[in-house]
């Protein structure tokens, strides 16, 4: 009798238990954090004034989701220069480096987070990007200036970004004098 009952309740509970990795494995939500605030640049002079490096990469796939406490946190992801504009540290910048990025990903019991800070989206693997980075001696690396103002995407698919209707007037400005001074048009 015991086995006639135990079989079913078996079954059951794996299929729920399966049930949750599916859920765990593919559950993703995106959500703001902490407000932030963030520098304003009008054009691409004042902004690589800001800026400690001013390179043009192609983002990788390769990352590591940095976590410290509810709403603190970034992502080191490692992205291939193809040219330095600017170079303010002394050192080397070799054909690879990693760049903090204002978000990071936290586990939940079922799915994950995405905490982004502000309106900044994380670099898309093999995206072309214009990069304005500081020094951050909080995580000892380089960090996206000012969000997403310090990421300026190109080639064909930035001006089709889903999120051009909603960039500011500001930003716009700043994305057309960033692509025309490094000649990115």
């Amino acid at each position: 009798m015991r086995i006639r009952y135990t079989v079913p309740l078996v079954a059951v509970i794996i299929t729920i238990i399966i049930g949750f990795i599916i859920l765990d494995s593919s559950t993703e939500n995106i959500v703001q954090g902490g407000d932030t605030t963030n520098v304003l640049f009008s054009d691409a002079d004042e902004m690589e004034a800001y800026a400690d490096i001013v390179i043009e990469v192609v983002a990788t796939n390769d990352n590591t989701h940095v976590s410290r406490g509810e709403f603190d946190g970034h992502t080191l992801t490692k992205v291939e220069v193809l040219e330095v504009f600017k170079n303010n540290t002394g050192k080397d910048i070799g054909p690879y480096m990693a760049v903090a990025e204002p978000y990071y990903v936290s586990d939940r019991i079922i799915g994950h987070d995405v905490i982004t800070y502000g309106d900044y989206m994380p670099l898309e693997e093999d995206g072309n990007y214009i990069l304005f980075l500081s020094w951050a001696e909080n995580i000892e690396g380089y960090w996206i200036v000012s969000l997403e103002q310090g990421q300026i995407k190109l080639g064909e698919d930035a001006s089709d970004d889903e999120q051009t209707e909603f960039r500011s007037e500001q930003y716009q400005n700043l994305i057309e004098s960033v692509k025309e001074k490094y000649n990115k048009n």
